[in-house]
């Protein structure tokens, strides 16, 4: 008898909080709907679908990397999360360009928060490609082979991909989150970062009981 009267109370106080949560959170607001790109590629079924939209030399986006890290670990089981270089203006490309040959020659683990740290602490600057072999030497990426894929078929059409769906989702800046291929979010739409993974909470929670799923993020509000 207790143990029902624990799950009804359990049961009241997740719609609750989810109705809290959506008056809260307004569409329009603290996020949007965007046209989906077929780019992007597919989640599982049984997951959720989270891009980020970044740039090495964004220091909001430096600042989001630990704590959007932490957020998709809590997660993992209910999201597929993958990140896309954005391309709004030709400047950002050679950093673009950067991630995807990491990417290719398999040292993504090292170059990513190596690169963030190399430009928004050590303000390094990386503008072309021979700049950029320097840096990927140290991670044991012979130059020549940098500035081979640096043009390369492959990194052009990953960059020309991910400057399409920059512009197609229409991003005023970054960092810029994209749920389920549904909607987006940022912080120029919250009010501080910490809100925006609020919002990215109750976006997931809307998408995955859409799916018919539980809610995992109210539950974890719980405790």
């Amino acid at each position: 008898m207790h143990y029902k009267k624990l799950i009804y109370a359990l049961l009241g106080s997740l719609i609750f909080m989810q109705a809290t949560q959506a008056a809260r959170f307004k569409e329009n607001v603290d996020f949007q709907r965007v046209s989906p790109s077929n780019l992007i590629g597919e989640a599982p079924k049984d997951k959720v679908q989270i891009v980020e939209f970044f740039l090495y030399s964004c220091p909001h986006c430096f600042e989001l990397e630990p704590k959007l890290e932490k957020w998709v670990e809590a997660h993992k089981d209910q999201v597929e999360f993958k990140r896309v270089p954005a391309v709004i203006t030709p400047n950002w490309v050679p950093l673009a360009k950067a991630y995807y040959i990491a990417e290719k020659l398999g040292v993504l683990d090292k170059s990513h928060h190596g690169l963030f740290e190399s430009i928004n602490k050590d303000k390094e600057v990386y503008l072309n490609e021979y700049k950029l072999s320097e840096y990927f030497a140290t991670l044991g990426i012979n130059p020549d082979v940098f500035i081979h894929e640096y043009d390369s078929e492959y990194i052009m059409k990953k960059v020309s991909d991910a400057r399409i769906m920059s512009v197609n989702y229409a991003f005023r800046g970054v960092p810029a989150v994209i749920i389920n291929n549904e909607f987006k979010t940022a912080p120029f739409y919250t009010k501080n970062q910490k809100e925006m993974l609020d919002v990215m909470d109750y976006l997931l929670d809307s998408v995955l009981q859409g799916k018919g799923y539980q809610a995992p993020s109210l539950i974890r509000r719980l405790n």
